[in-house]
């Protein structure tokens, strides 16, 4: 059987995740530009192998799960708020309120709904566009739930509005129509009746410079470089603390060293100088962002001295500047290789493999350096955060939901 690739963004990811929960079904998905026949592995933004796609007739005939996806951050990513749409059809036939949430709920609403058995449903999605606020709306149910203000269950359901080669053939359902479809016989939509209610405060312009004063704009930015053999858990910790900072309010941009080359360093090849090359680009990026205020978390392999001298300079114009040094060893590295990239390096398949057959040259001016084979995710983000605080305005750490 034939078998091509297909790179997919965070929203094709999400759409992957609600095939396998069974929320689509394979034959509602259009792979345009897809064979007749054959099978279509299909990789995320860090090239790591998450699905197999069986194609017949010139339609999807089956999907299969290659990788465990990647996990989400804060309340919306813990498990047991992410139920399969066989458990969600389960939590439905209980009877209680199911409320479909696209908006930020009013205390009227709140009351009006609050029920052991209520449904707080929310579709969020991996990478949410710059108007969408459904993970802060999971966010904020979360917290009113945890401390008893209102009852029920928060869920969070996968976005399936990819806009890639793979697509669901009569485009997305709302939410409503989703639940519609697992059972639920009525659902309370709750839209954008907060903005309304808040637009009654006070006029437009008055809110407007509200706003502005409790933004996080005028706070000063800061580059965090992640330094690390591939498997040493970078991106891992680098997107946690990404999420913990989104959490306290920081405006915040994470750049992953593997989604990075198949954008800003596509063309690009392994030897030193375009490694140097292609971290600096992320470096600029990264001032960039931080220049404007934000927290911009990157984590490239970064294996040269040079290069992370380049954007320590770069990022120190802009703002603060913590470098983290991710030092779990070789080893383990190579045990969790999610890719099988040290077992083609070894075998000679990838020449100039960081770690392998090309050099990596540890920082000896790290901030901080952390081996997450001894320390847990949360832990390493709660050292990273302090070296951090120690730079830029934050507050306390909180960790992350617990993946239950």
């Amino acid at each position: 059987m034939t078998q091509s690739q297909l790179v997919v963004d965070a929203a094709g990811v999400d759409l992957i995740e609600g095939v396998l929960a069974g929320f689509v079904a394979p034959r509602d998905l259009t792979l345009h530009g897809a064979p007749a026949a054959g099978a279509v592995e299909v990789r995320d933004e860090e090239n790591t192998p998450i699905a197999c796609l069986y194609l017949a007739s010139g339609g999807v005939a089956g999907v299969e799960p290659r990788r465990e996806l990647a996990t989400m951050h804060g309340p919306a990513g813990a498990l047991s708020a992410r139920p399969c749409a066989e458990d969600l059809r389960a939590l439905i036939a209980a009877g209680g309120p199911v409320i479909a949430l696209e908006g930020f709920p009013t205390s009227k609403q709140l009351d009006e709904h609050s029920d052991k058995d209520a449904l707080w449903c929310v579709t969020v999605p991996r990478s949410p566009h710059r108007h969408d606020h459904s993970a802060n709306v999971a966010r904020a149910v979360h917290t009113l739930l945890a401390n008893g203000e209102i009852a029920g269950r928060l869920v969070a359901i996968p976005a399936f509005d990819a806009a890639g080669p793979l697509t669901v053939t009569d485009g997305s359902p709302a939410l409503p129509t989703l639940l519609h479809r697992l059972g639920a016989d009525r659902v309370v939509l709750v839209g954008d009746a907060f903005t309304a209610a808040v637009g009654e405060l006070a006029p437009s312009a008055i809110l407007d410079e509200f706003s502005r004063t409790r933004s996080s704009a005028a706070q000063s930015g800061a580059v965090v470089l992640f330094t690390g053999l591939s498997g040493s858990g970078k991106s891992t910790v680098a997107k946690a603390l990404g999420a913990a900072l989104d959490e306290a309010g920081r405006k915040t941009v994470v750049i992953d060293g593997d989604e990075a080359r198949q954008m800003l360093s596509a063309g690009l090849g392994f030897d030193r100088e375009s490694r140097n090359l292609n971290v600096e680009r992320i470096g600029y990026v990264a001032a960039t962002a931080a220049s404007l205020g934000a927290v911009a978390i990157m984590a490239p392999i970064a294996p040269f001295e040079s290069s992370r001298a380049a954007v320590r300079a770069r990022a120190l114009r802009a703002g603060a500047f913590v470098l983290v040094h991710i030092s779990t060893p070789l080893a383990e590295c190579e045990r969790r290789d999610r890719k099988g990239l040290y077992a083609k390096a070894r075998a000679g398949e990838i020449p100039d493999f960081t770690g392998i057959s090309s050099p990596y040259e540890p920082p000896t001016d790290a901030d901080i350096v952390i081996d997450t084979s001894e320390i847990s995710v949360d832990d390493a983000v709660a050292q990273v955060w302090e070296i951090l605080s120690s730079k830029v305005q934050l507050g306390p750490y909180r960790p992350a939901i617990a993946q239950s």
